[in-house]
């Protein structure tokens, strides 16, 4: 997930100066164990006005399930995607 944590941080990011003008909060757990024995990790950004009205932050989230051939992406409102992430990009990022 090591490989995937600067860019969902940077959409994120995006998205908040874009359209929130920096009042987001982004707020990332790290890698943990789900309850199957899975791995996942989660990327959450949070704004006053959406906490207050109790509406989910936008969330992504990587997991890697127990019984899964290859790890997956999910938003908070989208299905499933297959993450199929193997070295670091030529980038170096």
């Amino acid at each position: 997930m090591a490989l995937l944590d600067p860019y969902a941080r940077e959409v994120l990011r995006e998205f908040d100066r874009e359209m929130l003008h920096g009042t987001g909060t982004l707020e990332a757990t790290g890698v943990g164990r789900t309850p199957d024995g899975g791995l996942a990790a989660l990327w959450t950004l949070s704004w006053p006005e959406q906490r207050d009205a109790g509406i989910q932050p936008i969330t992504l989230l990587a997991h890697y399930g127990r019984g899964l051939h290859h790890p997956h992406l999910r938003g908070a409102t989208v299905a499933e995607w297959p993450l199929n992430v193997f070295t670091q990009g030529a980038g170096g990022r």
